[in-house]
């Protein structure tokens, strides 16, 4: 190899290699380092500037929508008191990604607000093109409001009958009280209803008969 072909001293050689005529030739490929840097530069750049463009409809979003805000905040601590007090006490099932959430802290004690963060931020990704910003702001005040409740309401036990008849029909009512709340506000509580406002966008599927499936 000519010495004289490396321009630049921070210059990676990476070997290849290709078969012509029977015998194997050695290639060098040669990748500029400052190349590699810009691109680091370039994604970082984005990346700064996405967070900041995210905060900024944030902010817009609480101080123009502040009543819905303040709806789906209330709505998510009622949800997340349901969960934790008796879902959770009771083990009860659950549905969507809080019930993955609640299973595997039944079976692993698997904290389930990790579970939910994690994987309604995983669903918001794949989603995120088909939604309005409107429901995705909401939904995201939602998922962190809910994650932060049930920390919360975690450091106060309650003393509980164990009557799980009541307890489930208090479940249903609080959590679908809650629910009503953050859909006539044009938001939602993520997991599933996340993929229904997807697939509703792309495919036309109607919210209704997309969560019959999916709960069954």
């Amino acid at each position: 190899m000519n010495p004289s072909a490396v321009k630049w001293p921070g210059d990676f050689l990476l070997p290849s290699y290709s078969c012509r005529r029977g015998r194997m030739y050695m290639c060098v490929n040669i990748i500029s380092s400052t190349k590699i840097f810009d691109t680091g530069r370039n994604f970082t750049h984005k990346m700064k500037n996405a967070a900041r463009k995210f905060f900024t409809l944030s902010y817009a979003l609480i101080t123009s929508e502040w009543k819905a805000v303040t709806v789906i905040i209330l709505a998510s601590l009622l949800q997340a008191f349901a969960v934790n007090y008796f879902t959770l006490h009771y083990r009860f099932p659950d549905l969507g990604v809080s019930g993955i959430a609640v299973l595997t802290n039944y079976a692993f004690g698997i904290s389930p607000n990790w579970v939910i963060l994690t994987g309604n931020i995983i669903l918001m990704i794949w989603a995120w093109r088909d939604l309005n910003l409107h429901f995705l702001g909401l939904t995201l005040i939602s998922i962190f409001t809910f994650s932060a409740g049930l920390s919360i309401f975690a450091l106060y036990p309650l003393s509980l009958p164990d009557d799980k008849f009541m307890a489930t029909v208090i479940t249903g009512l609080i959590k679908g009280f809650a629910g009503g709340m953050m859909f006539n506000v044009g938001g939602s509580s993520g997991g599933t209803d996340i993929i229904a406002a997807a697939l509703r966008r792309r495919y036309g599927i109607e919210v209704g008969q997309f969560s019959i499936f999916i709960n069954l």
